[in-house]
């Protein structure tokens, strides 16, 4: 089994490489991509991001089952291993709360002596099971139309980025975009023409939007969503401007429309808020940027309007 990018899947091995664990492992890096981290307790979430893997397998070796489970438990706070399967090799009878083990989320434990043939087929299991997770929850999150992230996905991600800011005092933007004329142009050309074109400005949008954290989404039949962590309201001006420009430059043919080019263009609202430690609802930032979009679309098309959320509005909760 291999992952999306044809790569071997790379699994974590946390503990003491020594004799009983040298011919198993010997093994496992034959068929997968094997990181090292021979001391379990200098994992933490400050260096988690150097260990990013598919599978965490866990040597305990200390008898009983003293730091195991606090252990595990700082494994699952970082994001990233929240769903990874963590396996742990381990005498028999090593004192062991197993229920306990299970519980804190592990996901299976192999006894030592390692027997090899079982033991591999349980780590190819684990994997696979994680493989097709994941399909399905992408499967799940992606705009059937477009292949980009959908509304929901993109409500799960600006909660999370929301919460982010507020810890680090950052600023969170939104781009709305939305297309002109796209009624008259599906009139004229027909859906499937609609379809193609909303793939291929997906597709640019995606050549500009391209940081790690950086996001977007189809919000609305024409309508996309770019989110933007940590980019205050000038940057996100300029990297709105990048994706009007971007849409203006693919030259998709639409005969109806009024904006002088015959092409397909995109009016734009920008928002961009600073949520306070106390409170703050990431609701307040779709709401300004759809003002923003609305502002820009009063004024025209084919161009931007830009809003900053003032601190009142960061401040409290309240409904949509």
């Amino acid at each position: 089994m291999k992952r999306r990018d044809e790569t071997p899947p790379v699994l974590l091995f946390l503990g003491l490489e020594d004799e009983t664990m040298q011919p198993f492992l010997e093994s496992v890096r034959e068929v997968y991509q094997v990181k090292v981290l021979q001391d379990a307790a200098e994992f933490c979430p400050e260096t988690a991001g150097a260990y990013r893997a598919d599978l965490v397998l866990m040597h305990h070796e200390d008898g009983g089952g003293t730091g195991l489970l606090e252990r595990v438990q700082q494994i699952r706070s970082v994001n990233h291993f929240l769903d990874i399967p963590i396996l742990v090799v381990t005498a028999r009878g090593d004192g062991v709360d197993y229920t306990a083990l299970f519980e804190s989320g592990i996901r299976d434990v192999i006894e030592k002596p390692v027997i090899i043939p079982p033991a591999m087929a349980r780590l190819r299991t684990h994997l696979e099971l994680l493989f097709f997770r994941r399909l399905l929850q992408e499967e799940t999150n992606l705009d059937a139309v477009t292949g980009v992230m959908n509304r929901h996905t993109l409500d799960d991600h600006l909660r999370r980025e929301w919460s982010r800011a507020r810890r680090n005092r950052k600023p969170v933007s939104l781009v709305f975009i939305c297309l002109d004329y796209f009624e008259s142009f599906g009139a004229l050309y027909g859906r499937q023409p609609m379809a193609d074109c909303l793939r291929l400005v997906a597709a640019g949008l995606q050549t500009i939007v391209k940081r790690p954290a950086d996001f977007v989404a189809r919000y609305e039949e024409n309508t996309f969503v770019t989110l933007l962590p940590e980019t205050d309201a000038e940057a996100a001006c300029q990297i709105a401007e990048a994706l009007r420009r971007k849409i203006e430059a693919l030259e998709i043919d639409n005969r109806n429309a009024k904006t002088g080019t015959g092409t397909i263009t995109a009016t734009l609202g920008v928002a961009t808020g600073i949520p306070r430690e106390d409170g703050g609802d990431a609701r307040k930032l779709v709401q300004l940027g759809r003002q923003a979009l609305a502002e820009a679309q009063s004024l025209g098309s084919n161009c931007i309007a830009s809003f900053i959320m003032p601190k009142d509005h960061a401040e409290t909760d309240s409904e949509p």
